[in-house]
């Protein structure tokens, strides 16, 4: 099974799970953070990818889901697909990126009827490797890595297991045939959420804070800050963040 037959239940996890990535359907406006004249810091950021790249989430708001049959080549006696994904540290109830990606999976089970597991790994991450291979074993039809630290492990992992489909969040390194990585327009939502800290902001100065200083969060650095001075021209906008390129401790 190929992995775009995936493709409207990847769009789905994405949509639901990653809240704060800024998805587009046909109806929106033709104005993008490439070369919208409104989103002056978004030039920083990266081109969003081709109809044949990495997968993005799409689809209309409120629409029904699809009925269209999801199957794959393991599954329980009843043919149900199954899919497992392991989260990120900090577990599932962070409040944050585990969640919105976990509110995803359980989103496709009850809209798709699929079978869901996720897992969760040691405090370190030391052990990703682990159970990516635990998922894969275990004949699930899909197994999902949140996070681009997924990557080293899921490429040999992706190779060892050809008829299993593999999905990536936030990263796009892998050729494989059978991993879809499923990344984002992070700008246009950091816009949204810049432009309404402006105009809460009684001080005209507001703050950014990023985790690891990395190209991945610096694109959201900069729909955050260009969305803030396209709100209140001339704000003040202070960004920390919580450690250097490579240091993920």
């Amino acid at each position: 099974m190929r992995p775009r037959r995936w493709f409207r239940l990847f769009a789905l996890i994405a949509a639901i799970g990653l809240f704060f990535a800024a998805c587009s359907t046909e109806d929106d406006e033709p104005e993008s953070t490439d070369n919208g004249s409104d989103t002056t810091a978004a030039d920083g950021g990266e081109d969003e990818p081709a109809d044949d790249g990495p997968a993005t989430c799409a689809g209309e708001a409120g629409a029904e889901p699809s009925t269209e049959s999801v199957s794959g080549t393991g599954g329980d006696a009843s043919g149900s697909a199954r899919i497992g994904m392991v989260l990120d540290i900090g577990g599932v109830d962070d409040d944050s990126f585990n969640e919105a990606a976990n509110t995803g999976l359980q989103a496709a089970k009850e809209d798709f009827g699929v079978d869901v597991q996720f897992l969760e790994p040691n405090e370190d991450g030391s052990n990703r490797a682990e159970l990516l291979r635990q998922l894969a074993t275990e004949d699930y039809d899909l197994v999902i890595g949140v996070g681009f630290l997924f990557a080293e492990a899921m490429g040999p992992l992706a190779d060892e297991f050809p008829d299993v489909n593999f999905a990536i969040i936030d990263d796009a390194s892998l050729t494989q045939s059978n991993v879809t990585p499923l990344v984002f327009a992070e700008e246009q939502g950091s816009f949204l959420v810049g432009a309404a800290a402006a105009l809460k902001s009684g001080t005209g100065n507001i703050g950014f804070i990023g985790g690891v200083e990395t190209e991945l969060i610096q694109k959201f650095e900069a729909g955050f800050v260009a969305g803030a001075e396209a709100a209140k021209p001339g704000i003040t906008v202070d960004t920390q963040y919580l450690s250097p390129e490579g240091d993920f401790s």
